[in-house]
């Protein structure tokens, strides 16, 4: 399903006594992009929010959960999104993912994390909401490895991947419920068939064991304690023994994370069991088809966030894609309720207008091998300058890395946060080599290396680029 790209949607009432914001279905049209920004003097209401709520996929934009009182809005918001555009017949999931830097925002990612888990406590179905730290620099940025000492460089990488341990292993939950809903369905006659019902069920077993469920428990337990220190330390010094009780806890956080990631790396060889046995029946049985892809986007998921400082455009191209697949309601978010946050909601509206039956297969084989296509459509321009080109998967970039900038343009709030002199290339790779300026001159934005076909920087300064491609 297209979504609707310029059809103008109603404003939807979060509920009947006004207490929580409107939001408006998110759609453009020649005009540009329409939002309701709620900005209210009352810090505990959600601001800057932003919406899509359709078929193809539900998804927000706002500010940090950093109070309890956003947090349950969210929920609040998420819920009613479900109700209008999933129904009662589908699994309520939900995913804040959060942007940040992780040496100046430690503790504002800590606290949204124990806020999500906290949220989960409240519901009787099993994790309903997950949360996933997705490193972001600015625009403009120092790297990371000059800002912090090199003893500090490794620490701050495995908070970086553990926080978001428990949220990866929530999307394997729910892939598990995707496979124990196909085995019955399936008719069972060969060799194969029954080796692809071996495997889903080995799946399931590993994606909610006993063991994982109590090591998960074990991770929640750690948090709450450490919730409760830090309320009791709040405000006042803090004593040598309350110190030495907040370090054993930080460091049983650690490890038990690190159990956890144990058995994250045995759902990625099940995940590679099931991917195979599809692959030896898909010809005869193509309504493995979206099974078989949510399988390829998960592993890669996995392997992805596994790397916290790297390849910011393919994690936030294959978690579109997973999220379409699992149906699941994301929100975007990141502390300065800033561009960071507003560059990954033009990310998946752009992926998720294109993303239909007839270019799922198509898109799957593009976001697992994102970095290889994107030198390739570089490749092209340089020969061929402009012009789009034939190639139909080159032609699916070409289009995507158009829209994305043209929807970012649309809802970009003014100014950038610039905190050094390297591009952050991740963001460049996302968007098109040529555009069309206000006087409609078509200009290149970005300079490519002749040698490697990679993005090196804007073409010029990017604040008189982005002037000239304002509308």
């Amino acid at each position: 399903m297209i979504m609707p790209t310029y059809v103008k949607m109603p404003p939807i009432t979060i509920d009947k006594e006004g207490k929580y914001p409107l939001i408006h279905a998110f759609a453009a049209d020649k005009e540009g992009v329409y939002q309701d920004h709620i900005e209210e003097e009352d810090s505990r209401s959600l601001k800057g929010c932003l919406g899509v709520l359709e078929e193809n996929g539900v998804f927000f934009r706002s500010e940090s959960l950093d109070t309890p009182q956003k947090t349950i809005q969210f929920s609040r918001i998420t819920k009613f999104a479900h109700l209008k555009r999933r129904g009662k017949g589908r699994p309520f999931r939900c995913t804040c993912c959060q942007m940040g830097i992780i040496d100046r925002e430690a503790d504002l990612i800590m606290n949204q994390h124990l806020h999500i888990v906290k949220l989960n406590k409240g519901h009787a179905d099993p994790v309903p909401f997950a949360h996933l730290f997705l490193p972001t620099e600015t625009l403009y940025y120092t790297p990371l490895r000059e800002r912090v000492f090199s003893t500090s460089l490794h620490d701050l990488e495995l908070i970086s991947q553990q926080v978001s341990h428990e949220g990866l292993v929530t999307y394997a939950y729910w892939l598990s419920e995707e496979y124990q809903r196909i085995i019955p369905s399936f008719n069972y006659s060969a060799t194969e068939e029954y080796e692809l019902e071996k495997r889903l069920n080995d799946y399931i077993h590993q994606a909610r064991s006993g063991v994982l469920k109590s090591v998960k428990s074990d991770i929640v337990s750690t948090l709450q304690k450490m919730d409760e220190l830090m309320a009791v330390i709040q405000g006042k010094p803090i004593s040598d023994t309350e110190n030495q009780q907040l370090l054993e806890l930080e460091k049983q956080l650690i490890y038990t994370r690190e159990e956890l990631k144990r058995y994250m790396e045995n759902i990625i060889k099940q995940l590679y069991n099931v991917q195979v046995a599809i692959e030896k029946i898909a010809v005869t049985h193509p309504e493995l088809e979206q099974l078989y892809y949510s399988t390829l986007i998960l592993k890669s998921m996995i392997l992805q966030w596994d790397r916290p400082f790297s390849n910011w455009s393919q994690k936030s191209l294959v978690h579109s894609i997973m999220d379409q697949q699992l149906g699941v309601i994301t929100l975007f978010n990141s502390y300065r309720n800033d561009n960071r946050s507003l560059f990954s909601f033009a990310v998946r509206y752009a992926l998720l207008s294109l993303y239909n039956e007839e270019t799922k297969s198509d898109w799957v084989e593009i976001v697992i091998n994102w970095y290889e296509y994107a030198r390739r459509l570089h490749r092209h321009h340089l020969d061929n300058g402009k012009y789009p080109p034939q190639d139909h998967r080159l032609k699916l970039v070409h289009q995507l890395r158009e829209l994305i900038l043209q929807v970012f343009l649309s809802i970009r709030k003014e100014g950038y946060v610039v905190e050094g002199k390297q591009a952050n290339i991740e963001f460049l790779i996302l968007l098109p080599v040529f555009a069309m300026s206000t006087s409609g001159e078509t200009i290149q934005i970005l300079e490519i290396d002749t040698q490697t076909y990679e993005v090196v920087d804007f073409k010029e300064n990017a604040q008189d680029i982005l002037q000239k491609l304002s509308h």
